[in-house]
């Protein structure tokens, strides 16, 4: 058994829902009490701020092998401390609480997947984009016909008359029921379930964020697929934020400049290129139990 497999494994749901904030998480990840993780071990005379993400979403922010949060995420704010002259203390809890902790002045921050809204930006201060996430639709090369029909997908409107899967409560799964015309819309609470749907061809497309379907294919490279963007940088929701206290303008301006450095010295570029072509890693929570899975749970 690889580790690509052992990541991905049935039995290992609870610890991998890939999801970013605006969706629902798995009950067995949400009912852990909020967990600190780590302080960097930068110049320790600088400053220390309390940043609130979620240890469940990779590529973007989970724990290795030895319990440490690691990915975009926690890479992309390191970084911004560096440049600005601060610290960071992780704090990983349930989705829905890191807006609370921050707006409570728990945490100064909460970075872990956070696209950008409207809705959002009235309430919340939220930075500069740092990175493109785009909505995708994922398929398998093989599974790419309808009534004997061969298909092409290229957005939403090409998965009418489609079984389609996505995460409950996700931005995906609201702008699939905006379009509507699907034969059946399954919503499950982790990713991992959407795509052993589709795996055992109970759907015939996923979606989620890129960047996640793009860490699921690279976990399960004896599968071909297919991963279709269909937001462009021009989509508000594509873009991916820090979130802060509105009123807190002196840290929302020093993240800000934090990540016009890293976008123009190539250094953004170079952290999700590192994640992204990096072997998936075993979460250390988890790996205890890998003795007595295989791969076959995709097919179970």
């Amino acid at each position: 058994m690889t580790l690509y497999h052992a990541l991905f494994s049935f039995p290992l749901i609870a610890t991998l829902s890939l999801v970013g904030c605006n969706q629902s998480t798995q009950d067995t990840v949400d009912s852990q009490d909020d967990t600190s993780v780590s302080t960097d071990t930068a110049d320790t005379s600088l400053p220390v701020l309390n940043v609130a993400t979620y240890g469940g979403a990779p590529p973007f922010a989970f724990l290795d092998t030895k319990g440490e949060l690691v990915g975009i995420d926690i890479d992309t704010i390191k970084a911004i401390g560096e440049l600005e002259g601060f610290r960071v203390h992780f704090t990983s809890m349930p989705q829905q609480h890191m807006f609370a902790s921050v707006e409570s002045g728990a945490n100064d921050l909460a970075i872990a997947g956070i696209s950008y809204s409207d809705d959002r930006a009235a309430k919340y201060g939220l930075s500069k984009s740092y990175i493109f996430v785009p909505a995708a639709i994922m398929y398998e090369k093989t599974n790419t016909t309808i009534n004997d029909k061969k298909i092409t997908i290229h957005g939403l409107e090409d998965l009418k008359g489609l079984n389609v899967s996505g995460i409950k409560g996700s931005k995906q799964v609201e702008q699939m029921k905006d379009v509507g015309g699907y034969n059946q819309l399954s919503e499950p609470n982790s990713i991992f379930f959407a795509f052993k749907e589709m795996v055992n061809k109970q759907s015939d497309a996923i979606f989620e964020d890129r960047q996640v379907l793009e860490y699921l294919a690279k976990s399960y490279p004896e599968y071909q697929f297919d991963i279709v963007d269909y937001e462009d940088m021009e989509t508000p929701s594509s873009q991916q934020v820090i979130m802060t206290k509105k009123s807190n303008q002196k840290l929302l301006d020093k993240l800000n400049d934090g990540i016009d450095k890293l976008i123009a010295s190539g250094k953004m570029q170079q952290i999700e290129d590192k994640w992204l072509s990096a072997e998936p890693i075993l979460p250390a929570n988890v790996a205890s139990s890998i003795a007595t899975n295989n791969t076959e749970s995709l097919n179970n």
